[in-house]
């Protein structure tokens, strides 16, 4: 995971992340842009997903809502009736921990 801190809204640090692999591809000033819409941490939706599998973010740390590069959703990533062709047009998530 490759991840970078920066200085929230109100002082707090947050976190834009993605794959070690998504480094090279990823444009690290679009994750800065869709963080001083949410505020709160960034993963691409490939980081996010392997933060889940490897049992690091769950349902009980917080809320996630996906975004579109552009606007934050209130779409939540805890939506167990969403499928892959829902969520695959949004490239990122915005995390809020609890």
């Amino acid at each position: 995971m490759y991840t970078i801190e920066v200085k929230g809204k109100y002082g707090s640090v947050d976190y834009l992340s993605c794959t070690d692999e998504e480094k090279s591809t990823v444009n690290m000033d679009d994750l800065r842009k869709v963080h001083k819409e949410c505020e709160g941490d960034v993963y691409t939706l490939r980081a996010f997903m392997e933060e889940i599998d490897n049992g690091i973010v769950s349902s009980y740390d917080g809320v996630g809502y996906f975004h579109d590069g552009k606007h934050r959703t209130n779409v939540k990533v805890w939506n167990n009736d969403l499928t892959w062709n829902d969520v695959k047009d949004y490239p990122y998530v915005c995390w809020y921990n609890k």
